[in-house]
């Protein structure tokens, strides 16, 4: 399977979802995974850096999406 991955440097994504953490210049570590229709299908916003998602919870709501 391929996903598009997204960059954004001027941080205009990371500010209109709410992920930017000014005093760093960087978001706080988030996950959306947005469906082919347009719609957020999964979001996961960490609370610090060390925070992220539980991969197989990722792997499940692509795995879903894909079908």
């Amino acid at each position: 399977m391929q996903y598009a991955l997204y960059v954004d440097p001027g941080r205009a994504v990371i500010k209109a979802w709410g992920v930017d953490d000014p005093d760093n210049q960087i978001a706080v570590p988030a996950t959306f995974i947005v469906g082919e229709d347009g719609k957020v299908r999964y979001v996961h916003v960490g609370t610090d850096k060390t925070d992220r998602p539980v991969m197989q919870d990722v792997l499940d709501v692509l795995s879903y999406l894909s079908k």
